[in-house]
């Protein structure tokens, strides 16, 4: 079994472009994950769960959907699955975080779903293919949110004077209605943000084919770098700061002063050509 394991490991690293060496643990971890999958039984249940402890941080590491609203007065927590996966899906409070985890996986035809109510949030992290909606969120104390593992993270009318963002491995982040005042992000190994609402400031980074779609984002002043063959769009009213690299795109409205600092076949255009201020320099 290990000579099978370490030529299968040896096979991987030869098919696999660019790999300088495999984790044998990595591989004998999956495979037994595989093996010891929980088939599910279709018996759709929902189970209440106590939330004991107070949080600030929601940290998702399950591929589950997820639901949250934010809530001063009510605090709750509700999953739906097959009856004998819910017991795999580990839920706990624990130094101001709560955690939602696998206790092992699964293989259902059902999605797990978590409906979930608390406090105001200050962090969320989601390092699995989950899908996490984030409602009715209200406030201005600094929001971060990370995602990454291809998850999906949806954010429904924030307000928070600083909001920062992470995506990275083919993750997918969504603002709407959007009302603050600074933003920062970061985007990596072709994630994706797609935004909506004003915006005072935004500082943004899109490396490794991500996309920023964010027309409807009316910001005031952003500064943008975009590598590696990233494209975006935006809406800037005042100035804009774009540095491009690798033969990446991006497309504004609006009428800003343009800063703009290209190369590697990159372009910047607005979205009509006759309502373009002149840039300035000449590096366009």
């Amino acid at each position: 079994m290990r000579g099978f394991l370490s030529g299968l490991g040896l096979s991987t690293c030869l098919l696999l472009t660019g790999c300088e060496q495999l984790n044998l643990n990595t591989l004998v971890s999956g495979l037994g994950s595989l093996v010891n999958s929980v088939k599910g039984d279709g018996v759709i249940k929902s189970e209440e769960r106590p939330l004991d402890g107070r949080f600030e941080t929601l940290d998702i590491q399950a591929p589950i959907e997820v639901e949250y609203s934010q809530s001063d007065s009510d605090k709750g927590l509700t999953l739906t699955a097959d009856s004998n996966i819910l017991p795999l899906i580990q839920t706990t409070v624990s130094n101001n975080r709560l955690l939602v985890k696998l206790a092992q996986s699964y293989d259902s035809a059902t999605q797990v779903k978590m409906l979930l109510k608390g406090p105001a949030l200050s962090e969320v992290i989601v390092s699995a293919p989950a899908k996490v909606s984030l409602l009715a969120l209200s406030g201005k104390q600094p929001l971060s949110v990370e995602a990454s593992g291809a998850a999906s993270v949806l954010l429904s009318g924030p307000a928070s004077d600083s909001l920062k963002l992470k995506g990275s491995g083919s993750s997918e982040l969504e603002i709407r209605d959007l009302k603050g005042q600074k933003a920062e992000v970061s985007l990596t190994e072709s994630s994706a943000l797609r935004a909506y609402g004003s915006l005072d400031s935004l500082t943004l980074t899109a490396d490794g084919a991500s996309r920023l779609l964010a027309l409807n984002l009316r910001v005031t002043e952003a500064q943008l770098t975009f590598e590696r063959a990233s494209k975006g769009s935006l809406t800037v009213s005042s100035r804009l700061q774009a540095t491009l690299s690798g033969a990446s795109e991006l497309t504004y409205g609006g009428n800003p002063q343009l800063i703009p600092n290209l190369s590697g076949a990159s372009s910047l255009r607005p979205v009509t050509g006759d309502t373009s201020p002149r840039p300035e320099s000449a590096k366009l």
